[in-house]
């Protein structure tokens, strides 16, 4: 797809959906530059005060949710590099920004070739915000809440 043509389609987006986008990409190279050069704790700390800076007193509805879910998506398939720790960090902090605290959650598995694979999703009332169905191969080892970064 050229150039023009990505331009086109992102106009013809409605404005919720450009919104959510453009906060998206930010967020997502934002905490993909931070997960490159810095300590762990040092993104941890970054994604607390993001996540506390504002919040719109607003309630979040399924069509938010989605449209939120599907512009992290979108964004974390433009950068490099960007995969479930990216998204996973960049979720907290948009549904932080509506008052809802979501857990962050990292496991690991061994694949079908007994290789150990790491991951991270978000769970809220625990159930899992981004819908994956493969979680449950996954040993949780390390869970944080909003609040506990």
């Amino acid at each position: 797809m050229s150039k023009t043509k990505y331009l086109r389609k992102f106009l013809r987006l409605d404005p919720g959906k450009r919104r959510y986008l453009l906060i998206a990409m930010l967020l997502v190279c934002l905490i993909r530059l931070a997960l490159s050069l810095l300590s762990f704790k040092s993104v941890l700390r970054l994604t607390k005060r993001l996540s506390t800076t504002t919040t719109v007193p607003s309630e979040m509805n399924q069509s938010s949710i989605e449209q939120i879910l599907w512009a992290v998506k979108v964004a974390c398939r433009y950068v490099p590099g960007a995969k479930c720790l990216t998204r996973s960090l960049v979720l907290q902090i948009f549904f932080a920004h509506y008052g809802r605290a979501i857990r962050l959650n990292i496991g690991v598995a061994k694949d079908e070739n007994s290789v150990l694979k790491a991951h991270a999703w978000t769970e809220e009332d625990g159930r899992v915000v981004t819908k994956e169905e493969r979680l449950q191969h996954f040993t949780r080892l390390l869970t944080f809440d909003g609040e506990e970064i």
